[in-house]
């Protein structure tokens, strides 16, 4: 099991001893008892997201009882919450280029950021590329989130910045596995490094690895790539995971719409 997974069970149980009590027992658990659940949830000032995961774990947990045949029928079933879908943070190519040409105190960090905005990836994978995962101009590999194997055909920028990383001096007992193309530091201190770097740039927004894969999705949509390649670029599994990037093209599309003059 999965650290995160792990960590989420262990959420989920604590809380539902303080609804139901030490002593409860799966096999006693009531449609009322998943609904106080929910409440306690929502009353401890956790937010809507953490609260549908909480419930998915408990929905999964009660499965399993009705599988070992302590339970009849899940009572958790269709006990959720609404989550408003918040529009991701991105940087538009301007941004990219105002970043591309301000300083970095970690090049690896410049490289590395600047690479999956040309090709999506995640932190956890551009952080573990080798050379070897790239033959004739594609980079294969599997990700590591989902264990989706992936080819992304790497563009001529993509290409130009891993020139410029190979001129990069390795840091000694980096602890990062030989052969890896990024020497990269964990990710706190990336952060924190990449929020030192949009300072130097004058960029306002809060700068994370993510909004780079952000930033590629959208760049991709701008200039008329389907949203099935989009999708498939970025290794989703669903088109609906993609959908959020479109409605962000499509705000700055009324953006510009609504500046057009009135006869």
């Amino acid at each position: 099991m999965k650290p995160a997974r792990k960590q989420t069970l262990y959420i989920v149980i604590k809380h539902l001893k303080n609804v139901l009590g030490e002593n409860a027992k799966l096999s006693g658990t009531t449609r009322e008892d998943a609904k106080r659940f929910r409440e306690h949830l929502l009353n401890a000032g956790i937010g809507n997201s953490s609260v549908r995961l909480y419930l998915e774990t408990l929905r999964s947990i009660l499965n399993s009882a009705v599988k070992e045949g302590l339970l009849q029928s899940n009572p958790a079933v269709g006990i959720t919450v609404k989550v408003k879908q918040r529009l991701p943070e991105y940087l538009e190519l301007p941004e990219l280029r105002q970043l591309a040409s301000t300083p970095c105190a970690n090049p690896n960090v410049r490289h590395a950021f600047l690479f999956c905005a040309w090709t999506g990836l995640r932190f956890g994978d551009v952080r573990r590329i080798t050379s070897a995962m790239i033959k004739d101009g594609v980079l294969e590999l599997t990700q590591q989130k989902t264990g989706t194997p992936q080819r992304i055909p790497l563009g001529s920028q993509a290409v130009a910045i891993l020139e410029a990383q190979k001129l990069v001096p390795r840091r000694k007992d980096s602890g990062n596995p030989p052969g890896t193309i990024f020497d990269l530091p964990d990710n706190a201190r990336v952060n924190v490094a990449l929020k030192i770097w949009a300072k130097k740039a004058k960029l306002k927004k809060n700068l994370h690895f993510h909004i780079a894969r952000h930033a590629f999705a959208t760049l991709c949509l701008s200039r008329g790539v389907d949203l099935y390649t989009v999708s498939k670029l970025l290794g989703h599994r669903s088109l609906q995971t993609t959908q959020i990037y479109a409605e962000l093209t499509d705000a700055k599309k009324r953006e510009a719409i609504d500046t057009l003059p009135n006869l």
